[in-house]
This record gives C-alpha cells, structure tokens and sequence, in this order.
C-alpha cells in the first residue's frame, strides 16, 4: 500500500488517526510519500515542521527516508563550492525558494553571487553553468518517503 500525500495534508486530524491505528495493529509494507513543499490553498506551511514530521513518523516506528535533493543537486554539491551551495539552499526560505524558481536562471544567479558572495569555488560552480541549466539545478529537488 502506498499513500500519497502533500504536506498540507498532514494538518489534517484523520491522517494521525491512521498513523496512530496501523502503529497499534501493526501495520506493514506500507509507504506514506509526502510530497513537503511547503505550501497549501490556504497559507505556506510554517518552516521547519518538517522536523516535527519526522519525529512524529519516527515515533510511530516508521523509517524515515528524506529525499530533499535531486541527481543534478546531488552531483553539484560534490564540486569545488558544493557544500556552500548545499548551505545557502537548506537556508533559503520557501517563499524566496519559490520566487526565484519563477524567475528563471539569471535572477538565481545574481541572487546567489549577491548572497553568498565571491567565494572562488561556489562562484566558478554557478559561472560554470548557463541560466538555463543553473534554472535547472535550482529546481532539482526530491521529496521526503515513509516506510515501517
């Protein structure tokens, strides 16, 4: 069985009812894919809940599997720079997040060279890269798996 859902989903008092029940009769071979960006029809999702998501999950004995960054984003932070990259994205809020990926590969590239600034490495990762595939990257995400 696999459950797919969004994050906003998990205000939602019914989907605790069923994590609490399969946990009581010992559910298995069961997935939950939660599809965490952040945003609903009626507000973004407070930042860092996915935290408490995770513990709830936990709790409940569920393996917990985050899958945040896609392929590209994944082969990127391995460059020279990688890292301050991988820093400046778990730091970035939603609603910026979502703006420049609107936006397209120049506006993140002048918002990252402004705010991580000249670092030599990072700066010859994003110069590497042309708008369109820095867009690219940039919108390389995953998404966050549940399984007992």
């Amino acid at each position: 069985m696999i459950s797919l859902i969004g994050d906003a989903e998990l205000d939602e008092g019914n989907i605790f009812e069923a994590m609490l029940e399969g946990w009581k009769h010992g559910l298995r071979n069961c997935w939950w894919v939660i599809d965490y960006n952040r945003q609903s029809l009626d507000a973004v999702v407070r930042e860092g809940l996915w935290e408490r998501y995770e513990n709830l999950f936990r709790n409940f004995g569920w393996d917990v599997v985050i899958v945040k960054y896609g392929s590209l984003q994944e082969a990127a932070f391995r460059e020279p720079g990688g890292e301050k990259l991988r820093s400046w994205i778990d730091a970035c809020p939603n609603q910026l997040y979502s703006a420049l990926t609107f936006q397209g590969g120049a506006a993140w590239r002048k918002r990252l060279l402004d705010e991580i600034g000249d670092q030599g490495p990072v700066s010859a990762l994003i110069d590497r890269r042309s708008d369109e595939e820095l867009a690219r990257l940039m919108g390389n995400l995953g998404a966050t798996t549940s399984q007992p």
